[in-house]
């Protein structure tokens, strides 16, 4: 049994369009056009963020571990730094004082907390680098703060965690500092924006750049309503419109019985199963494909099973029709159809 993608890469969910170079350039371009660019630019920041992070915290690992580390070395905030301390004043433009670029030294940056208390930072080069907890201000200040130039929407109550998480009592930049306020934007673009972006010139932009790549594949149209619709109208007007059918129903069949996880009734499951066979499969079957009466017994056989038919009943035949629409008509096809 030959494996066969279920997913069109026209019809990505938004994970898979961040995660898709070409399908990203799009999404950030309509959301600069709707006014949501923050959002992108956040979320892609902070994958950095905690890809550089992450990648240091296992540095410091390995430092820790070499042979004439000092036990003493300095932390990131000092003990003193207490999170009942570290809050944010309303009119406080940014959580830190000194700006992230300035000519002080890594130990002058200074976060302010609620009652005007500075807490001085030292950075433990065995822990994280500078650049890290420059990486982690830059964000905050960018982003977070209460005067930030592209605010992203935050709770109170989280933007008090991240402060928490960029100055721990263990004295380091959390490499999650982020994680939880990037889930809200991450749902903010899922259920404010990525809907509208699905029906945009932005995404149609996209999906004609899948269908012109000289890359698309069979699932890419099968997968894909929109694009199934035309194909469909193309293969009824060669007269084959029955071998898309009978796939669609045969992998329709499959998926609902393997959605009920074994737990399906055995002579519904045959009923409809009989269905497919008298139309695609028996002698005097009304959408007759011409399968050999080697693959007609094998179908019989399966549905005739003492506890009912299997999954997988009809996905020898299934595989047949798969490959002759991929090999034999599917390339003239998206030529007639994009044509």
């Amino acid at each position: 049994k030959r494996t066969v993608a279920h997913h069109s890469r026209l019809s990505k969910t938004l994970a898979e369009v961040l995660a898709d170079k070409g399908a990203l350039s799009y999404f950030i371009q309509y959301l600069e056009a709707r006014d949501g660019f923050s959002l992108i630019k956040f979320w892609l920041d902070v994958e950095s963020f905690r890809a550089a992070a992450g990648a240091q915290d296992c540095v410091s690992c390995i430092n820790r571990k070499a042979p004439g580390q000092d036990p003493n070395r300095t932390s990131l905030c000092q003990s003193h730094c207490q999170n009942d301390k570290l809050s944010l004043s309303t009119d406080s433009g940014s959580v830190f004082e000194s700006p992230l670029h300035s000519s002080g030294s890594a130990n002058d940056i200074i976060p302010s907390s609620k009652d005007g208390r500075a807490v001085s930072l030292s950075v433990g080069s065995s822990l994280l680098t500078q650049a890290t907890v420059d990486d982690a201000l830059r964000i905050f200040n960018k982003y977070i703060s209460h005067e930030a130039p592209h605010p992203v929407r935050v709770p109170d109550v989280v933007r008090d965690r991240v402060v928490a998480a960029i100055c721990s009592d263990a004295g380091m930049v959390d490499a999650e500092s982020f994680t939880e306020l990037q889930g809200l934007v991450l749902q903010t673009m899922e259920t404010e924006y990525f809907n509208d972006f699905l029906r945009s010139d932005f995404h149609c932009k996209h999906q004609i750049d899948v269908l012109t790549s000289g890359n698309v594949v069979l699932t890419d149209i099968l997968y894909n309503e929109t694009a199934l619709f035309y194909f469909m109208e193309y293969m009824e007007q060669e007269g084959n419109q029955s071998l898309v059918q009978f796939w669609l129903a045969a992998v329709n069949f499959e998926q609902h019985l393997k959605d009920k996880k074994g737990d399906y009734d055995s002579v519904e499951a045959q009923n409809d199963a009989i269905v497919l066979y008298d139309k695609y499969f028996s002698l005097q079957a009304t959408c007759p494909l011409g399968f050999s009466d080697r693959i007609r017994f094998f179908v019989e056989q399966n549905i005739c099973r003492e506890d009912g038919p299997l999954p997988d009943c009809f996905s020898k035949p299934a595989d047949i029709v798969f490959n002759v629409l991929e090999k034999v008509l599917f390339h003239t096809s998206i030529s007639s159809v994009l044509s």
